[in-house]
């Protein structure tokens, strides 16, 4: 939800001004540093290459750290998504991905997944006071002012 930018470059977004500048929008300053961010970001996603693929969880945790430590350097509001990233992935790591048909395997695997999503989405919704993530639930019990025109029209079926 971007508004009209005004002449001093800054949009309104919610409640707060934010500078249209390139900076802040998270664009590169220079190729160096657009390098470095590129790099953390592959840092954080290869270490799920030796997290789930190659089973080798103690190295695993290097590059997620690395590439962590390397956004903070870089680009804070990059650190803040990628450490979000490796929450998740932490979460899910804690858990033997080995197939374990028991019940209590099962109900181990749900909870560490759910908890994977879950928890992450609460860090940026209540910790960062992000709401990029909406789930499709609250959409649909907004009320019909909030639904799109095909869900006022056609649902429920035969009305």
């Amino acid at each position: 939800m971007l508004g009209i930018a005004g002449p001093d470059r800054s949009r309104r977004v919610g409640a707060r001004r934010v500078s249209a500048s390139p900076q802040a929008v998270g664009a590169p300053l220079t190729s160096a540093v657009g390098g470095l961010r590129v790099a953390a970001a592959v840092l954080v996603c290869g270490s799920a290459v030796l997290l789930f693929a190659v089973h080798v969880r103690p190295l695993g945790y290097v590059p997620l750290v690395l590439g962590i430590l390397l956004a903070v350097a870089v680009d804070r509001a990059l650190a803040r998504d990628l450490g979000i990233i490796a929450l998740g992935m932490s979460i899910v790591s804690a858990i033997p991905l080995a197939a374990d048909l028991s019940d209590a395997g099962i109900a181990r695997f749900a909870v560490a997944l759910s908890a994977a999503v879950l928890v992450p989405w609460a860090v940026s919704r209540y910790g960062f006071g992000q709401r990029s993530i909406v789930f499709p639930c609250a959409r649909a019990a907004a009320g019909p002012e909030r639904r799109s025109s095909t869900w006022s029209s056609s649902w429920p079926p035969g009305t």
